[in-house]
């Protein structure tokens, strides 16, 4: 195993013996533990689509500190990946909702942004420890985001659409 798969295999470890703690900690009832399992899962794919050592992007120009590539100006490149970030953080969202019931939808707005910021943090110090070639893009933080307030928004939706007895998959 070569030093680029380091941060991977680190952050799948740490994620499974996280999953594993949680649901050992306490006793869940059969629903939460269904969304606490599918809440790892879902955190164990976006570290394989986030994570996983790739080679340099030779299609868009940035500016590199150390080679990491940066993106620090936002919206400036309209690509699949600005979708597919949405896509992928919608999900989260959705286990806000469920996970964490008692905040606010504006409380929700602010921490919506962490998802985003944690990703692209973990890419920096990724990439200047394993040199995996991920680029720090302003516009991962933005688009993941809004995938985190649709997730919310849309589960918001279908948790007022539920019957009281079916919702009952809040753990906080």
């Amino acid at each position: 195993m070569t030093v680029d798969w380091v941060p991977f295999v680190a952050l799948e470890g740490l994620a499974m013996v996280f999953g594993w703690e949680t649901l050992r900690s306490r006793q869940w009832t059969w629903q939460q533990r269904g969304a606490l399992a599918a809440g790892l899962f879902y955190l164990m794919v976006v570290i394989v689509l986030c994570f996983r050592p790739t080679g340099p992007e030779t299609d868009r120009s940035y500016i590199s500190i150390n080679q990491v590539p940066f993106n620090l100006i936002p919206l400036q490149n309209f690509h699949i990946d600005f979708f597919e970030n949405i896509l992928m953080t919608v999900p989260a969202g959705g286990f806000m909702a469920i996970f964490f019931r008692r905040f606010r939808s504006r409380t929700i707005v602010g921490l919506a942004v962490l998802p985003g910021l944690t990703i692209e943090l973990c890419q920096l110090v990724s990439d200047f420890c394993c040199g995996l070639y991920r680029v720090v893009d302003i516009d991962d933080v933005i688009t993941n985001w809004l995938g985190v307030l649709i997730g919310f928004a849309l589960t918001e939706m279908v948790i007022a659409i539920l019957p009281r007895h079916l919702n009952r998959l809040a753990l906080a």
